[in-house]
């Protein structure tokens, strides 16, 4: 549900926080990007199943780093909203993608009766 949240926090910064040019476009493109990303995700909340949990939480991690730096790549550096909410956005995402476990999943969903290769990992384990 956070990678919901991030969504409405990137389309409603905008409007919320004054951004124009370049801060507003980048804010709602990556509203856009993150809410197919997080439709298209295997996990409990995506919409449709293509995309593996472990490459979401890649391209999370790599879209928070580009976050932290934009506000100096695009030349935003001095409108200080803007920096700030970017910073922190991009802060937000990289400890979302580092601290989320992939095995929680596994532990709190079972494996489906007569999957051999649980019952394989567990013998030579």
């Amino acid at each position: 549900m956070v990678d919901y949240a991030l969504v409405v926090a990137f389309l409603s910064a905008p409007t919320a926080l004054g951004f124009t040019g370049g801060p507003r476009t980048l804010s709602y493109s990556l509203a856009f990007l993150h809410l197919v990303i997080t439709a298209f995700s295997s996990f409990p909340p995506g919409g449709l199943p293509f995309l593996p949990y472990r490459f979401h939480s890649a391209i999370e991690l790599t879209v928070g780093l580009f976050l932290v730096v934009s506000p100096w790549i695009l030349g935003f550096a001095d409108q200080f909203t803007a920096r700030s909410c970017f910073l922190l956005l991009g802060a937000l995402m990289m400890v979302i993608a580092v601290f989320t476990d992939f095995d929680r999943r596994r532990k709190v969903v079972p494996p489906p009766p007569g999957d051999r290769r649980r019952w394989f990992a567990r013998r030579s384990g």
